[in-house]
């Protein structure tokens, strides 16, 4: 519901009106709003060093109207910093010679001036570090605070991925007035032309939804830019771009612990590109930002850091982001090309519509599957599953390995011809072996690009270049002749497939050195042509048995990569030929690696499904679902629980679990990383931490925005009781009704903040406690917040509460009989 705004001019009136004054405050006393504020700007490297030139070069102009920093305080606390300096009021017509000097531990909230801050700081002589304030009442309506938050100021224009978050926000909420004024920011018509296209195009849906499910991670948009879209769409691919979004989500969703606001910019900055579980280097670079504070420097709780850094310890796969996502685009980009060849060219769909349009499964119910050049291996395609998906990956695979030399335009990094040791074959040969490939797994091709040349041709133009005929005298028949005799000599036969296993590759090194660019984007000249051998379906599907080693080699950025945008599917091969006689080990743990906290599904996820049986001992299991769920690659579910439990209570002697234990803690169980797998409605579990006659505490693995959306569609049949979500710990306590005052008389409200969700609305509004008490007595949802931990505003059950709700919660229940607490299921 879109909730009335006030007009510019109103806005205008109410500004003025709430001034109270400006003021020259040290730097050292301002602090900032939560970074999910609408309209906030985020603070990086790039946006502070550019500020930092701007000093160098024109100077800081910090007494110039345009660049003062407004902010807001109560009447009391201005009266606190008034009686601090003497003073009835703040006047004067320079600001600049009404320094206020603020009682020690004393701060002010600024609504803008992130960059400015974190510049002047670094910037600025330590005996110098002040700028100016203009301070509003903090009674300024959430219309006016937000208008002074998103106002243009000096330090840097909003970024495109801001934008786009923004717009995308206000669309949401039917806040048609804002949507627009947002739009009015794109740099660039052509922006805004990219939009329209992906938000109206019914072939780039997947990616335009998988764009929306990541818009509360605010902190992963500044580097989101809309520019690429001119390149993403023309793809033809949204569903892997989808996956590798959804991925991206997942990821970032398991490191916050489904807290989606604890996440800044710097914090991925400098994760992205890490690989904490198989390089001991980047697991040595975790622990050090997070010793430093460099990382979650918000999270100041000792135990909730350590708890953040033992996630992204357990990160088993290169972290990503938007950066990151963008950068293996242009990797793909060349790959979709290739596969988009195959298809006719008035073919209008996207590349997976069309192909599945071309695919025709084996009659014989046998699938083939290519484990090298020449070598392949076979297995049964079994009853209810046609062997698209495998035959697809493989398609993808067949361009990962060929497309340089058949897409003109594109070529690896760092190489500006085939090196002299690589013997890379014709266009034309190239294109057959691509063409022969997707023929040979089932896909009938009618169309294919003109890329034929004879063996004649081609020698022909081989002699051609040894003799110029500007130096050498030719003979054309005689050149033909030859070029004849030679083909029929060497007779072009094709090798005969063979049953073959592909060559076995490591996933680390002890060599290199960690650079982004080597964990993202375009490969390098040397490993396209080195890690070929290794790209096929076993070896990327397949639980490699490896080690933690210092680094990652280039095999295992491709494999993170594909599987990022090609995630398991349902048919993948079940029975791989013996590649390896060392026992397989489970995809997200090195073998003899450490062992990992269990990673907890996003509510949209489901468990990981068990791998199958191995054919033989010895052999390396593909990555499969399970023969009993229906899978499919647009499904979601990176991060998921798999053949393990994460439990908060402890068996009791006779193996038994005590629902009603206290205090109890986590099990440490393996981390298993099952890659984007998901089932419809999964169950999200809940877990008692403490409970009593009156009131009981549970751990909840779901998001704010996600329970109250719950709790809304399961009304009136919800357990009669009043339930306090603290924001800060992921923890509710479900109060009973006739009891409320017995268990709030326990707060010390002198730092914490209560809100509900206002009526008709999708916003929360600060309540005091008096309401708390009716509340609770009244079976309603409370939402609390640690001033220094989880700051309030208005938003902070965006965009979950407007979600699809396609889980179902457990919850506690309290038994009148047993006089006890116990979690059921809905």
């Amino acid at each position: 519901m879109a909730s009335p705004t006030l007009s510019d001019l109103d806005l205008a009136k109410e500004k003025d009106r709430c001034l109270l004054g400006c003021a020259k405050v040290e730097l050292k006393h301002l602090v900032f709003e939560e970074t999910g504020g609408i309209g906030t700007r985020h603070v990086t490297k790039a946006n502070v060093n550019w500020l930092i030139r701007k000093f160098e070069v024109d100077k800081c102009r910090r007494l110039e109207p345009q660049h003062w920093i407004p902010a807001v305080v109560t009447r009391n606390g201005l009266q606190v910093i008034l009686n601090a300096n003497s003073l009835s009021s703040i006047g004067g017509d320079d600001p600049g010679d009404f320094p206020l000097s603020l009682p020690s531990g004393h701060e002010v909230t600024c609504l803008q001036g992130r960059i400015r801050h974190a510049a002047g700081t670094k910037w600025l002589e330590t005996d110098d570090q002040w700028w100016i304030l203009k301070l509003y009442d903090s009674r300024l309506s959430s219309e006016a605070r937000r208008s002074l938050r998103e106002d243009r100021d000096a330090s840097q224009e909003f970024s495109s991925g801001e934008i786009y978050w923004n717009v995308r926000h206000h669309e949401r909420q039917g806040n048609d007035d804002e949507r627009r004024k947002w739009l009015a920011r794109w740099p660039s018509p052509y922006m805004e032309r990219d939009f329209t296209q992906l938000r109206e195009s019914i072939y780039s849906r997947p990616l335009y939804e998988a764009l929306d499910r990541l818009l509360e991670f605010r902190a992963l948009w500044p580097a989101f830019h809309v520019g690429n879209l001119h390149r993403l769409l023309p793809m033809r691919c949204p569903e892997a771009l989808a996956s590798y979004l959804d991925f991206i989500r997942d990821v970032w969703m398991w490191i916050t612990d489904s807290r989606p606001w604890r996440l800044e910019e710097t914090d991925v900055e400098h994760l992205e590109g890490r690989s904490p579980m198989w390089s001991k280097a980047d697991g040595i670079y975790i622990d050090e930002v997070f010793k430093d504070g460099t990382v979650f420097c918000r999270i100041i709780n000792q135990d909730e850091r350590e708890v953040l850094r033992q996630r992204v310890r357990q990160c088993s796969t290169i972290i990503p982001s938007i950066r990151t996502f963008l950068e293996d685009s242009k990797y793909l980009e060349p790959m979709a090309k290739l596969v988009r060849m195959l298809l006719p060219p008035d073919f209008k769909g996207t590349v997976q519509e069309g192909m599945r349009r071309c695919y025709q499964p084996s009659a014989n119910g046998v699938l083939h599957i290519q484990t090298s050049a020449a070598g392949h291996r076979t297995a049964p395609r079994d009853a209810d599953d046609d062997g698209f998906w495998s035959a697809y990956r493989q398609v993808w695979l067949g361009a990962m390995r060929d497309w340089f030399g058949i897409v003109p335009g594109f070529r690896p990094r760092k190489m500006t011809k085939v090196p002299g040791t690589v013997a890379q074959p014709h266009p034309s040969i190239l294109w057959s072996r691509f063409v022969d490939l997707a023929v040979s797994v089932g896909f009938n091709i009618s169309k294919r690009p003109d890329f034929s040349e004879s063996p004649e041709d081609i020698i022909r133009q081989c002699l051609s270049l040894l003799r110029p005929a500007d130096l050498f005298e030719q003979d054309p028949d005689l050149l033909s002749a030859e070029s004849r005799r030679v083909a029929e000599n060497l007779g072009f036969r094709r090798r005969p497939a063979e049953i073959a296993r592909p060559a076995r590759p490591s996933l680390t090194t002890d060599l290199g050195a960690w650079s982004i660019t080597a964990r993202c984007g375009m490969t390098d000249g040397a490993s396209f042509f080195s890690d070929q051998k290794y790209l096929f379906l076993d070896n990327i599907y397949a639980r490699l048995d490896d080690v933690p080693g210092v680094h990652l080699t280039s095999f295992a950025v491709k494999r993170d990569f594909f599987l990022a945008h090609f995630p398991p599917a349902v048919d993948l091969i079940r029975q791989p030929c013996s590649s390896w006689s060392s026992p397989a080990t489970m995809l997200a743990c090195p073998a003899n690696g450490p062992t990992c906290a269990n990673i907890f599904p996003s509510q949209a996820h489901s468990p990981a499904l068990p791998f199958s049986d191995m054919a033989n001992e010895g052999e390396a299991p593909l990555l499969t679902a399970s023969e009993n769920r229906d899978v499919r690659p647009s499904s979601r579910g990176f991060l998921s629980l798999a053949h393990s439990s994460y439990s908060l209570v402890s068996p009791s002697e006779n193996g038994e679990t005590n629902p009603a234990q206290t205090n109890a803690q986590p099990t440490a169980l393996p981390l298993v990383i099952d890659m984007h797998r998901a089932v419809p409605r999964t169950v999200i579990p809940t877990f008692l931490t403490t409970q009593d006659p009156r009131w009981c505490r549970a751990r909840v693995v779901i998001s704010p925005g996600k329970f109250v959306a719950y709790l809304q569609t399961v009304q009136p049949s919800v357990p009669r009781y009043g339930v306090i979500f603290d924001l800060s710990t992921s923890h509710i306590t479900c109060i009973l009704s006739s009891h409320a005052e017995c268990y709030l008389d326990t707060f010390d409200g002198t730092n914490l903040w209560f809100a509900r969700l206002l009526p008709q609305s999708f916003h929360l509004s600060i309540i005091p406690m008096t309401a708390v008490y009716c509340a609770i007595r009244n079976t309603q949802a409370i939402f609390m917040g640690s001033a220094g931990k989880v700051g309030f505003y208005q938003d902070i059950l965006h965009p979950d509460i407007a979600a699809p709700v396609d889980f179902t919660l457990q919850l506690p229940h309290f038994d009148p009989v047993g006089e006890h607490w116990e979690i059921k299921s809905e």
